[in-house]
């Protein structure tokens, strides 16, 4: 749970790592769930926040890639406004 992985990432790397069976990661994973919903409530906002990070970060390096390929580079001050829609 330290790294924020999901359940089901979880319960593969158990079973990878450990040879546990992802029925019993689940039943365990239910009833931790159950009698600590709080902290399950706010680490599942935790790995929520976690994706969105990876999801923008590849987003991030896409644009810079793109940027490179049409060879618009530069701090985005100096970067061309699209039709006077500056930030």
């Amino acid at each position: 749970m330290a790294k924020y992985m999901t359940q089901s990432e979880i319960m593969s790397t158990l079973q990878a790592q450990a040879h546990i069976q992802p029925s019993l990661t689940c039943l365990v994973w239910q009833k931790l769930e159950e009698e600590n919903s709080d902290t399950f409530f706010a680490y599942n906002a935790m790995v929520r926040a976690k994706d969105q990070v990876v999801a923008f970060n590849y987003l991030v390096e896409q644009q810079s890639r793109l940027m490179e390929k049409i060879g618009v580079a530069g701090p985005p001050d100096q970067l061309p406004m699209a039709h006077g829609m500056g930030l």
